[in-house]
């Protein structure tokens, strides 16, 4: 399919060669959902552009089929290769159809006329992304999430082996995103297509990417499923930040809060799990299995809904609401603090 033979993305400035990664082997396969993740500076749009055949490789070759993508006519390589970039395209004057429809000029005479068959690769496109009823509203019209079905409908109409997308989500709301990344899967699961796409939802991307492209900044590339990079150390060492970790046992980051006072809390599980990560802001912490308990926190669901009752070592109050908890925890902690110190 898409194989990077030997390749070095970089560029090259006054006669000076930057590389962004070290030599890279690999291959982008069809019928697979890609997801090339890093933290910011690590290269990725260099790369992505450098597979797109947009900028020549520093070293190695691209190739589609054997053939090196760098050296196959424009036309050509758009019958195989589509293209969407993190830049809004500007047509104030073209219909959601018009543009969908730009996919289909490497298979067009020198006049663009729209064959039987082009038309009907438009409309499957539209279809594919459920953009049918977009067709006639101007592009200037859509809203952002629709703009970009209509983006990856034109990538689609193109008839495409494989797709390469560059932070095509940034701009859209989460529930825009998560469509998006359906109709990408779909793309390669139903369409057969090869999809690399590269993104900062890392949570998004563990949970849909068949593969994971993780391009950690002066690091080599390592490709494999999402859960292997995961329980391989690879992913946590990529986003190790001062104020931010990635939790192996969640799947998701957290945010380094200071760590104060331990505390224990059972009861309702969504309960538990929202009670905690309010009081982790805060500086309370889980107690550790077989240490000191700590506060001890009860959760429970009603009729009247949520109770919190707190037992501490010489008293026990119950709250309604987090707020109110957090307070009063705050307020009995920090007392004590100020007793220990007398």
């Amino acid at each position: 399919m898409l194989q990077l033979d030997g390749v070095v993305p970089g560029y090259a400035v006054n006669g000076r060669r930057t590389a962004v990664s070290s030599r890279i082997d690999e291959t982008l396969r069809g019928g697979e959902l890609a997801c090339l993740i890093g933290p910011n500076g690590a290269g990725k749009s260099t790369l992505m552009r450098t597979m797109a055949g947009l900028q020549i490789p520093l070293e190695g070759v691209v190739r589609f089929d054997g053939a090196d993508v760098h050296g196959m006519p424009p036309a050509s390589r758009a019958r195989h290769l589509a293209v969407v970039l993190t830049e809004p395209v500007q047509v104030p004057m073209l219909t959601a159809y018009d543009l969908v429809a730009f996919g289909r000029v490497p298979y067009t005479d020198w006049g663009g006329t729209l064959a039987a068959h082009d038309r009907d690769m438009v409309g499957q496109a539209l279809e594919a992304v459920g953009a049918t009823e977009l067709g006639a509203r101007h592009v200037v019209e859509l809203s952002d999430g629709e703009r970009q079905r209509v983006m990856i409908a034109r990538a689609l109409a193109q008839e495409p082996a494989a797709m390469i997308l560059d932070e095509i989500t940034g701009f859209l709301d989460l529930p825009r995103r998560i469509e998006i990344m359906q109709l990408l899967r779909h793309a390669a699961h139903e369409w057969g297509c090869a999809v690399l796409l590269s993104t900062h939802d890392l949570d998004l991307a563990l949970r849909t990417a068949d593969r994971i492209w993780l391009m950690p900044k002066g690091r080599p590339l390592h490709t494999a499923m999402p859960e292997t990079l995961v329980l391989s150390g690879a992913f946590q060492a990529a986003f190790n930040f001062a104020d931010v970790e990635f939790d192996e046992q969640s799947g998701s980051f957290r945010v380094r809060h200071p760590r104060h006072w331990p505390v224990t809390t059972t009861g309702d599980a969504s309960g538990v799990t929202w009670t905690e990560r309010a009081l982790e802001r805060y500086g309370f912490y889980a107690a550790p299995a077989g240490g000191k308990p700590g506060v001890r926190i009860e959760v429970t669901r009603g009729a009247a809904g949520m109770r919190w009752n707190v037992h501490f070592d010489d008293a026990s109050h119950q709250h309604a609401n987090l707020e109110e908890l957090i307070q009063a925890l705050r307020t009995r902690l920090e007392h004590q603090v100020e007793q220990d110190r007398i």
